[in-house]
């Protein structure tokens, strides 16, 4: 158990977190509040309308699934940065949050007032054929992903009885992102601090945390806030593979395929296990009843928890959204890669509809009359496409990272360059600001070069063969899917790969460890290219 204790630091009080914390309800100030529980409930609804409302102007979908899963999370990441700083300017008064929430509904009533319908485009007014399928199967799959993400986040993070439940793995997350969130709501945290080094500039991505912390603020129990923004970004991010697997390979089958895999692990950690066993029904047994993660045989930091497994999820919740962010941003900028206007011939590398095969070239441009209106339309997109990826740094800054990463691949190795650079532009120019503060205080003597990752001794052979061990079978279905898709496709894969050698070559925060964010995200994007070979 965890108490919060109040601690008087610069004026103001935080909560620091330390063993045996008890939720007692009436001894906050803000029970008025959170009497009227259904604020948090209605809350999320507006946000992810407010969502829906933003991303009509600049998106088309897939799928129902598709605009749902974009607008909870466009919305989520708007309101809270809203919410934020509302309560950031308003931060003379007694409760700020009060004031944050009062900013983002009027933003939210504005914004349905005046975006109800989408501007004229010939983009957004074009709708894609959607690959053959059953959609009965695709609600399906969604259903049983629903069930097993509630499953993880409560066998994770759950309150009983007056007490914190957390997984052993998982305390050292939870025991300072907690205090964190009630920071905002029991200690005016604003300008924020974190609660365990006070009085001095946060450096920490804290805006989730934040966001749970307003939650509950609005009448959720702290726990129940958090797993519920848990829930719908875990959703939301797998019907985000879904439908970005679906408009690369046109196939629904490999679009549930590829959200399947997210789950798994494909380390060839698992032979030298089975190879141990006696008899099949040992290994059966062995399996049901193991208690920890099987040993990877590296020494090295996290491979005996499963840094690079779907567990890492259930830990850093804030890295789940995040990554849905960037799949946002990317299924984007595949879809206007793909678009022809009607009135153009496609060429040879497009079907009708401007989808790829995987037996064509796919270098689809963003063709249109060259006027100034034709060129204001898709910038605005490309623009607040930009804003979103910059809007990462105080969400989760390795995914900033990452998208600066994928993004600058594609500038590189993609047509139309200009709109892909003005994306990147604002980008950085809106997210800059979040990591020069985020890094404000450390020494700085620390080199950007770091060779090697947490390989002890890295040599180029160990580090290969660290990375064919860990992804194992992921390899081998990689290569057999880049021999029949087209040269769009494997530049593609090559822009993810780039992650790859980041990883190992620099030192991306005060703790080399972390880059371990990086091998999580191009997991996913290898899961999709596994997902095809094995439908193919």
């Amino acid at each position: 158990m965890l108490r919060a204790d109040p601690r008087e630091t610069s004026g103001r009080t935080l909560f620091v977190t330390s063993i045996d914390f008890n939720l007692n309800r009436d001894q906050f100030q803000y029970t008025f509040i959170q009497e009227l529980g259904m604020l948090a409930f209605f809350y999320l609804a507006a946000m992810t309308y407010f969502g829906d409302c933003v991303c009509r102007y600049f998106y088309r979908f897939v799928s129902v699934q598709h605009r749902i899963a974009t607008s909870f999370l466009v919305g989520l990441l708007l309101s809270t940065w809203i919410t934020y700083l509302g309560a950031l300017a308003f931060s003379c008064f007694r409760q700020p949050l009060i004031m944050g929430n009062i900013v983002f509904f009027l933003i939210f009533v504005l914004a349905a007032f005046k975006l109800r319908k989408r501007p004229v485009s010939n983009y957004l007014e074009t709708f894609r054929l959607r690959a053959v399928g059953s959609a009965l199967w695709d609600w399906i799959f969604i259903g049983a992903y629903a069930v097993l993400a509630c499953w993880l986040m409560f066998a994770t993070l759950n309150f009983k009885g007056g007490a914190f439940h957390i997984t052993f793995r998982a305390w050292t997350d939870f025991g300072a992102n907690l205090s964190l969130a009630q920071s905002f709501v029991l200690g005016h945290n604003f300008p924020s601090e974190h609660p365990f080094f006070p009085g001095e500039t946060i450096r920490y991505h804290f805006l989730f945390w934040f966001q749970a912390g307003n939650l509950e603020f609005l009448g959720l129990n702290l726990v129940w806030g958090v797993n519920l923004l848990s829930i719908a970004s875990l959703l939301a991010l797998l019907i985000l593979i879904m439908a970005f697997t679906e408009i690369l390979f046109n196939s629904r089958v490999v679009s549930r395929i590829a959200a399947s895999l997210f789950f798994f692990s494909t380390s060839f950690s698992y032979i030298p296990f089975l190879r141990s066993q006696q008899s099949f029904q040992g290994a059966i047994d062995a399996i049901l009843h193991s208690t920890q993660f099987l040993p990877s045989g590296y020494p090295f930091r996290g491979e005996d928890w499963g840094v690079l497994t779907a567990s890492l999820f259930a830990n850093q919740r804030h890295l789940i959204s995040a990554i849905g962010f960037l799949l946002v941003v990317l299924i984007f900028l595949v879809d206007r890669y793909q678009f022809s206007k009607p009135e153009v011939n496609p060429g040879p590398s497009l079907t009708e509809e401007g989808e790829i095969s995987s037996k064509t070239d796919g270098d689809a441009q963003i063709r249109g009359v060259p006027s100034r209106e034709s060129f204001r339309r898709p910038l605005v997109a490309f623009i607040f496409s930009g804003v979103l990826i910059g809007a990462l740094p105080y969400w989760n800054s390795a995914v900033f990272v990452s998208a600066l990463v994928v993004l600058m691949s594609i500038l590189f190795l993609f047509p139309y360059r200009l709109f892909s650079a003005i994306l990147i532009a604002t980008a950085i120019v809106v997210g800059l600001p979040q990591v020069l503060l985020l890094r404000s205080g450390t020494a700085g003597t620390e080199s950007l070069f770091y060779w090697g990752y947490t390989i002890a001794e890295p040599t180029v052979a160990l580090v290969l063969k660290y990375l064919g061990w860990t992804f194992g079978l992921k390899w081998i279905l990689i290569l057999i899917a880049l021999i029949f898709l087209s040269g769009f496709h494997r530049r593609l894969f090559l822009a993810f790969s780039s992650l790859l050698p980041v990883v190992f070559l620099f030192r991306l925060s005060t703790d080399v460890f972390n880059n371990h964010k990086l091998l999580n995200v191009w997991s996913i994007f290898a899961g999709i290219y596994a997902a095809y070979a094995l439908w193919r």
